[in-house]
């Protein structure tokens, strides 16, 4: 059925990543590569043997979005409002998380208790360089009790200024999604009055309003309580 169902995220993932748009020239693929796109460098280590690297299934690959999941605050952090700390740390020293693979280098154990893989993210700009802008999804999906992602999702606290790689970057938009419907907070002009405007086809009849005149209101918690948040970055001279 048309428009019974239609997934934000997976558009908004086929718009903007080069890798899943055909280019006409080879030369020059489209959405341009130094918009959104960064390298994620994947390293993987058993449970037993972590001085002992292992072929990572993904080894290094090109990424247009962040994905922000739950579980990487809780391998770093328990405060979940961090998210420039958060940040920080993967693009550094990177964040592990435990893959759903077993050891295949170790002697065989039962399996009641496998050798699980440690996998070690890293976010590098060193193929390119910072990209114009930054593209972010928080992923609530893996938690399966609705309160628990509410409650998470308000948790989260948005910086105005971020710094990646030692690049400052001013958030400019926020977007919302609750599994049906998709509307947007951004730092923009219009007649002349800067602000954060709320677009949302199904408030004030579908009219962009001025939400607050202050452009750092845009930053926070995301106390809408949805269950997606997906947040843009860019670079501005304020």
């Amino acid at each position: 059925m048309p428009g019974a169902f239609a997934s934000c995220n997976l558009f908004i993932d086929l718009l903007i990543d080069p890798s899943t748009r055909k280019a006409t020239n080879s030369k020059h693929p489209y959405p341009a590569r130094e918009l959104f796109t960064v390298t994620e460098v994947c390293t993987a280590t058993c449970q037993e043997q972590p001085l002992t690297a292992q072929p990572h299934p993904c080894g290094s690959r090109e990424i247009a979005v962040m994905r922000i999941q739950k579980d990487m605050f809780e391998a770093e952090t328990d405060d979940t409002s961090l998210i420039q700390s958060l940040m920080t740390t993967w693009t550094t020293d990177g964040i592990t998380s435990v893959l759903g693979l077993c050891c295949k280098t170790c002697t065989s154990v039962k399996k009641a208790d496998p050798h699980k893989i440690i996998e070690k993210s890293r976010l590098s700009v060193d193929n390119g360089g910072p990209p114009q802008h930054l593209y972010m999804l928080v992923h609530a999906a893996l938690i399966i009790d609705e309160s628990a992602q509410q409650s998470f999702m308000a948790s989260l606290d948005f910086p105005f200024k971020w710094d990646f790689h030692g690049v400052g970057y001013t958030l400019f938009s926020l977007g919302f999604w609750n599994g049906t419907h998709y509307w947007t907070k951004m730092f923009k002009n219009i007649g002349r009055i800067s602000g954060v405007w709320m677009h949302n086809d199904r408030a004030n009849g579908g009219i962009a309003r001025l939400v607050s005149p202050d452009h750092t209101q845009l930053a926070g918690a995301a106390v809408e309580r949805l269950l997606r948040l997906t947040g843009g970055l860019k670079d501005l001279p304020l």
